[in-house]
């Protein structure tokens, strides 16, 4: 087909359809500047035409009849909306209706959410609170809508990305309302403390490259089955040994600084004063049953990330196994100290965040939260 084609005659491409499922000869007319297409779907949401973005799916104990659409909260820039949509009954599935989680943004508001957003404070509030156990569980990121009306049906919706369980959007990130009311303070920190965001960002990015169970390493009990890895599996592994080392000791940097050198009093003294102005535990407390102090531990996972950052020299796999697993277990006593001693409590949080239902409204069965958008 010519590029001189009228419109009308140009085969029709919506936003979830990929541009790799098209033959040669269509993908000009995807991209064409001025085309009708461009106009109407712009890329790089959000924007005029997408400023709606799902977020993830919510499971409330109320049951929903009909499609509602209401303000919940209030993150940064973000509006966000809880939706309760017609999806239509599915193989197996009895529910007609779903819930979702909409964030709404202005686009002269876009760059600000690389400071900070919902989506991420969400994802990084859920692995915390779960002691960084459920990394991939909870897929909150932005499937945008464009031409958003709440009142259509879930598959009437023009979605940026249109293959919901491979983007994640619904089977595969669902709360439920009691857990989603549970992260609000944590949200609620990290929507003004970049300190804190930092912070979890490092160590959650550790334990993306390597996930350990941390109530069985603070226990020092083994509480159930986990990764044990092999002889074989350590040339692999290495690398993200290397990485997780270095991200723990970038998150303990993030709260307190880093460490001098030791053998100057003056600088001992001044990483001592850092860490007593952000940390409520202290330096000469010891770690975990070792004999040490946190202080002489942070300066030992410090060597470890410089030898981390410039290959491991000679150390063997499993001593390299042991210095990454203690690197994770300070930073996360570290972060869960700042953290904790900083969240708000839940009616603060919900104050803060501009919470418009309350966690009985969420939690307990009410047909009054159902209706048409009004």
């Amino acid at each position: 087909m010519p590029l001189t084609s009228p419109p009308e005659e140009r085969p029709r491409f919506r936003p979830q359809e990929r541009p790799g499922d098209a033959t040669l000869d269509q993908v000009p007319h995807f991209f064409r500047p001025g085309d009708e297409f461009d106009r109407r779907f712009p890329a790089n949401p959000p924007n005029s035409a997408a400023k709606h973005g799902l977020v993830c799916g919510i499971r409330p104990t109320f049951v929903a009849q009909e499609t509602a659409y209401w303000p919940l909260l209030t993150f940064g820039v973000e509006k966000i909306f809880a939706w309760s949509v017609e999806v239509g009954k599915r193989p197996g599935r009895l529910d007609e209706v779903e819930h979702f989680l909409v964030s709404e943004v202005a686009p002269e508001a876009r760059n600000s959410l690389a400071l900070v957003n919902f989506s991420r404070a969400l994802a990084l509030s859920e692995s915390y609170v779960a002691w960084f156990e459920s990394l991939f569980d909870l897929r909150a990121q932005y499937n945008w809508i464009y031409e958003f009306a709440p009142e259509r049906s879930f598959s009437e919706q023009c979605f940026l990305y249109g293959d919901h369980a491979l983007f994640g959007t619904r089977d595969a990130s669902i709360l439920s309302a009691a857990r989603f009311l549970d992260l609000l303070p944590c949200m609620a920190l990290l929507e003004n403390d970049s300190k804190a965001r930092l912070a979890l960002g490092h160590l959650r990015a550790s334990f993306r490259s390597f996930q350990t169970c941390l109530r069985c390493a603070v226990t020092g009990s083994r509480m159930h089955e986990h990764f044990e890895p092999q002889p074989w599996d350590y040339p692999e592994l290495l690398a993200d040994l290397e990485n997780a080392s270095v991200q723990a000791v970038m998150a303990i940097e993030t709260l307190v600084g880093k460490p001098g050198k030791r053998s100057r009093s003056a600088g001992d003294q001044r990483m001592r004063d850092r860490w007593t102005a952000v940390l409520k535990v202290r330096p000469d407390d010891e770690f975990l049953d070792s004999g040490e102090s946190l202080l002489d531990e942070y300066y030992r996972a410090f060597a470890v990330r410089n030898d981390s950052a410039h290959a491991w020299r000679d150390l063997q796999p499993a001593m390299r196994l042991e210095s990454s697993l203690r690197c994770q277990v300070l930073a996360f006593r570290l972060c869960s100290d700042y953290v904790d001693n900083r969240v708000p409590d839940p009616p603060a949080a919900a104050l803060a965040l501009g919470l418009t239902r309350t966690a009985e409204d969420l939690c307990v069965p009410a047909k009054r939260q159902t209706g048409r958008p009004g």
